[in-house]
């Protein structure tokens, strides 16, 4: 059944999905006996702030073990406090072990990473604009370029983990990691991956406590979530972790398991929910379709609870309208702080203390539940914890943008200590069954039995294409002009937003769907390098006056809020990095929507020209967006059908052959530009793209045929011209 145009697309249940290992660094503790500790005994880890410079009135959960473990010698180019805090991280539980592990049972190839970030490595960047030289270029010391990249946590986990499987970097603001988990389950579904290491990793910096500082957001007393005292954020960091793979292995079937996750955008405002809830509500419709439950079958409930007046308004009425009165209801961030793109990952493992160690968390230090809230809340917030027996879980994510994620955990038939992180064991963490078609894959063909999938390769049509600046055009380009925004938005937007809105508008047109059901992707190397420039600068020289705007301009789904508030678009959406290989990045996470979902999808790339002290780091150069829409099936409006199989092959980097695009050969979405070419000219093209080191994502485009995906079966080859 595919849905009219603009109409989301039906939601079918999944296959639940083994949670194998996970662990867990953050000021509460190092590891998963720390955590479940400070879950049962209420302990705090918050501190009063003594990491801003000048500090800050406010209390913060900072992880000091990091402060005293820099990395190793070999890695110092990479040495900052998010790196070291990933290390760390890495450490606890065994979790190395399991997933080394997880590689000798599939392959390194087969072995992927989807990690959740705010601000990934930016104190690095902050740290060396408090030490520019008098030529106002960066020190000597202050390490690779490639640290100084939102991508920079992704590919050094990567590394430290040995993997060679899909890496992407998801950064929805506070709902990260969460949404992280939802890609993972698409790669896992499709069958392009055997295990998937999920990953939250987020470290104190300058621009999260003066932005949120700026924002008035901070509370000048440890966070007391959905208090009437309540004054808003504490800040921490934390590292957490999780090894997922199909539950298909009888002979070590999971403890846990993944039932279900639901994402959606409240098109509304950058920094504020939507008041009656829209979007929440509807990321938790999502996920509860796709595991086959109600509501009332959920025993415990990970809030998000920030402790701000509005949020915390807002999620204790979704939870008193359809959560059941006796629902255990949690909020951990007065325990850890608000871990910002970690948040979401670890809202899920406090619900996995509590399916695991038969624990219902309380929400220490909150007192009482608001009496402004709706009545039944007061019953369903659990002030202190105390043994429980839950079956079923949920666990909520929001963030920047109106970005809602719920993620469905549940007890399984596998032994109580599957899944602890405790080293490998026989099957415990190795997933199992069958291997599916992909890099290193050999054997049965994997994936779901529908149109755009099937084995190792992926078959989608683009039905729309848009390029800026477009072949043609007077250089220098003129600013782009989305129509979706007024002249005031117009003005104050930043080059990458506008270069991305003005392509998406154009894309949507050209596809005929309406932007309002229709899921996306934004993939961006650096966002807008105009605005890290000045922020970091800011921060190196009066950081108690940064701009609000600002900050909101520095997240790196600003261009992500912005659509979904001008075109009002309420499907779920991403915003993803992959250093210089973004574009193929966002290709493969748009392209698992559209297979995984079975819905059309918007892929939108934009990247900016270096500015200021960045243009001696980063070479990107001019301002390019570029955006298409792809569907599931053939329609009316297809312009090719492109089939997409990852192999495992180092390639170089395409560069376009359109004399109008040369010029942005070196700007950090070029990689855009060859496909874009092979798309305009609708003919048949072979292209590959480099996703990592040892990775690359092969493309083959034939004509559309309206009989495509029932010729050789559902999701056979395209048909060749």
């Amino acid at each position: 059944m595919t849905a009219a145009p603009g109409a989301p697309a039906p939601v079918a249940p999944i296959a639940p999905l083994a949670l194998r290992a996970w662990t867990v660094l953050s000021a509460a503790g190092a590891g998963r006996a720390a955590f479940a500790a400070a879950l049962s005994e209420g302990r705090s880890g918050l501190r009063p702030d003594d990491q801003g410079t000048p500090p800050l009135p406010t209390w913060i959960g900072r992880v000091e073990a990091v402060d005293h473990r820099p990395l190793p010698p070999a890695q110092a180019g990479l040495d900052c406090r998010a790196t070291r805090l990933a290390r760390l991280g890495l450490d606890g539980d065994g979790f190395r072990d399991a997933v080394a592990a997880a590689c000798r049972r599939h392959g390194a190839g087969r072995v992927g990473l989807a990690l959740g970030t705010s601000a990934s490595t930016i104190g690095a960047s902050e740290a060396a604009y408090r030490r520019l030289g008098p030529d106002g270029a960066f020190p000597a010391d202050a390490g690779d370029a490639a640290l100084h990249t939102p991508h920079a946590l992704a590919a050094f986990v990567a590394r430290e983990l040995g993997l060679a499987g899909p890496v992407v970097t998801v950064s929805t603001a506070c709902s990260s990691s969460a949404r992280a988990v939802g890609s993972a389950a698409r790669w896992l579904a499709l069958g392009w991956v055997d295990a998937v290491v999920v990953a939250g990793v987020d470290a104190l910096s300058g621009s999260l406590l003066y932005g949120f500082h700026a924002l008035q957001l901070l509370d000048a007393a440890p966070c007391r979530p959905f208090d009437a005292a309540r004054g808003g954020i504490s800040l921490g960091e934390a590292a957490a972790y999780a090894l997922l793979t199909r539950d298909d292995d009888p002979a070590a079937p999971a403890a846990l398991r993944l039932a279900g996750w639901g994402e959606s955008n409240d098109a509304h405002h950058m920094s504020a929910p939507h008041p009656a809830g829209r979007g929440a509500e509807a990321a938790l419709d999502v996920a509860l379709a796709r595991a086959g439950w109600t509501a009332d079958q959920v025993d415990q409930l990970s809030l998000h609870g920030t402790g701000t007046a509005a949020n915390d308004a807002v999620e204790a009425a979704l939870v008193a309208r359809r959560y059941r009165a006796d629902v255990a209801a949690a909020a951990l961030k007065g325990l850890t702080g608000h871990t910002m793109g970690a948040a979401g990952l670890l809202g899920l493992l406090a619900s996995a203390v509590a399916l695991g160690e038969r624990c219902l968390p309380g929400s220490a230090p909150t007192a009482a539940a608001d009496p402004a809230f709706p009545a039944p809340f007061a019953r369903q917030l659990r002030l202190r914890s105390g043994p429980g027996r839950p079956r079923r879980a949920a666990s909520h994510a929001f963030g920047f943008g109106g970005n809602n994620c719920v993620l469905l955990l549940e007890a399984g038939p596998g032994p109580a200590d599957a899944g602890a992180g405790r080293g490998p064991g026989p099957g415990d963490h190795e997933g199992g069954g069958a291997r599916r078609g992909g890099p290193d894959g050999d054997g049965a063909p994997g994936g779901r039995d529908r149109p755009g999938a099937r084995g190792g390769d992926t078959l989608l049509w683009v039905e729309s294409l848009a390029v800026w600046p477009p072949p043609g055009a007077a250089a220098p380009a003129p600013r782009p002009v989305p129509t979706l925004l007024g002249p005031n938005e117009r003005r104050r937007a930043p080059e990458a937003v506008l270069a991305a809105l003005a392509v998406a508008e154009a894309a949507c047109a050209e596809a005929g769907q309406p932007p309002r059901g229709l899921p996306s992707v934004f993939t961006s190397a650096h966002g807008d390098l105009a605005v890290v420039d000045a922020l970091c600068r800011t921060l190196a020289t009066d950081p108690l006056h940064l701009s609000p705007t600002r900050f909101h301009h520095s997240v790196h789904n600003a261009a992500s809020g912005y659509w979904a508030i001008a075109a009002g678009a309420e499907a779920g959406s991403s915003a993803v990095s992959g250093a210089s290989h973004s574009f193929a990045t966002g290709l493969l996470e748009a392209a698992a929507v559209a297979a995984a979902d079975g819905s059309p999808v918007l892929l939108v790339g934009a990247d900016t020209e270096a500015r200021g002290t960045l243009a001696g780091v980063h070479a990107s150069r001019g301002l390019l967006g570029v955006a298409l829409v792809l569907a599931p099936r053939p329609g009316p409006r297809s312009r090719i059908a492109l089939r997409l199989r990852l192999q495992a092959a180092e390639v170089p980097r395409p560069s376009p052959q359109e004399p109008a695009w040369q010029a942005l050969a070196g700007n950090a979405l070029a990689d855009a530009l060859p496909l874009a070419e092979a798309l305009a000219a609708g003919r048949p093209a072979t292209l590959a793209l480099p996703l990592g080191p040892a990775l690359s994502l092969a493309l083959e485009l034939a004509p559309a045929s309206p009989h495509a995906a029932t010729e050789d079966g559902a999701g056979g080859p395209a048909a060749r011209a």
